[in-house]
Order: structure tokens, then sequence, then C-alpha cells
């Protein structure tokens, strides 16, 4: 019958277009497929630069865990933003983004709360291998002088 999904139901088995990467779930393929539009290459591409970047970083679990030590009016207001994908990490756009998205216009100190509740759980950890620039430069000058 036409206008009926497949079998694998609405999008099925394309909404990956057969991009199997290790670390990431189908769904998350599927998003990077609709941000390339469709588009296989830039997929791949999209993918790997994510892989080298570390992934996305799962700050949702560190909140859940986090919640029963949470104020009771901000608690709620924290579940209402697990629901969100976009959430910023920096404090003046995570305070903007929360007067905005959860109606907080007329409670602008419940997004600032919310920021001194869990903004430590929304910067990347910093990972040890990186090392900074000025570092890297300084032990390419201590192998020229040896």
């Amino acid at each position: 019958m036409p206008g009926l999904p497949a079998a694998g139901g609405w999008g099925g088995s394309n909404r990956t277009l057969g991009i199997e990467m290790e670390g990431f779930t189908e769904e998350e393929i599927a998003k990077a497929v609709d941000y390339c539009d469709n588009d296989k290459v830039k997929t791949l591409k999209y993918l790997a630069k994510l892989k080298a970047k570390g992934g996305a970083y799962n700050w949702k679990p560190l909140l859940e865990a986090r919640m029963d030590s949470i104020d009771p009016q901000v608690r709620g207001l924290c579940k209402r933003l697990l629901e969100y994908d976009n959430v910023p990490n920096k404090q003046k756009t995570f305070v903007n983004f929360c007067k905005n998205s959860l109606a907080l216009n007329r409670q602008p100190q419940l997004a600032e709360k919310m920021w001194e509740a869990m903004g430590d759980l929304l910067k990347k950890p910093v990972v040890e291998n990186n090392k900074s620039f000025v570092a890297k430069e300084e032990e390419e000058a201590k192998k020229r002088k040896a």
C-alpha cells in the first residue's frame, strides 16, 4: 500500500546510508547524515572530525546522578533541560539559552542558579594527552639546544 513505511519503519535502513563507524550509535550516525544533507562523503568526514575531537561529551548521566543534591526548584528545570541536545557549555550563552528555552525571562536568577549547580558538568574534561602550544614549543626549544 503506498504511503506506508517500509518494514523497518519510517526512515528504516536508509537513515544511516549504510555507514557504520566504531564509537557511534546508529542514532548518532543518522543525526550526522541529516546534518550533512544525506551526503555520504560529507557525513564520513564529519564523523571523523567528531571522533578526532573525542566525540560528543555526554553530560546528561552526570547531571542525573547529581540530581538529588540540587535545590528542588532548580531540579525541575534541570529535568526539563535534559530533553535538549543543544545545551551551550559557556555561562553567558547557557544562561541566555535557559531563559529562552525554559521561559525564565521573569526569573533570570534561576538560570544563574542552574549554571552554579551544573556548569562544571557541561565543560569537557581536559584530555591529558593534548599538550598546550606553549608546552610543545618549550620541548622543541630544549631539543634544539641539546
